[in-house]
């Protein structure tokens, strides 16, 4: 099973899906890897997510985040 197939299945099945991570090379191969500067990027663009997610919903985040 892979995140496609999640994907893939998940709208199949009415389940709204949402695939992020960083750039890597070499895909499940034994050499993959991730780019340093794209987990940092994907980290402040899924914070920000959460944090818009938070806010329409009336939540609040913690102060000290």
């Amino acid at each position: 099973s892979s995140v496609w197939d999640f994907c893939y299945n998940g709208g199949r099945l009415g389940s709204p899906t949402l695939v992020a991570g960083p750039q890597e090379g070499n895909f499940h191969a034994a050499d993959e890897f991730v780019e340093i500067d794209s987990v940092i990027d994907t980290t402040s663009i899924l914070f920000h997510l959460l944090e818009e997610i938070t806010r329409c919903s009336g939540a609040t985040l913690p102060a000290d985040h």
